[in-house]
């Protein structure tokens, strides 16, 4: 699924991976790393949004 106007956010770095959240177009992010290949960056999110788990 393509959001009309934004980006999926995948559980893992491919494109077979299940979304888990979407980013707005032109909404900011801070990209964490890329990935060695440069087809996949890691995003910050707000946290209060999120659950940590162990």
């Amino acid at each position: 699924m393509v959001l009309d106007n934004g980006l999926n956010v995948r559980e893992q770095p491919n494109a077979e991976s299940s979304r888990i959240a979407g980013v707005d177009y032109d909404q900011q992010v801070t990209v964490l790393e890329e990935s060695p290949d440069k087809e996949w960056q890691k995003i910050w999110i707000k946290s209060g949004y999120t659950e940590r788990v162990n």
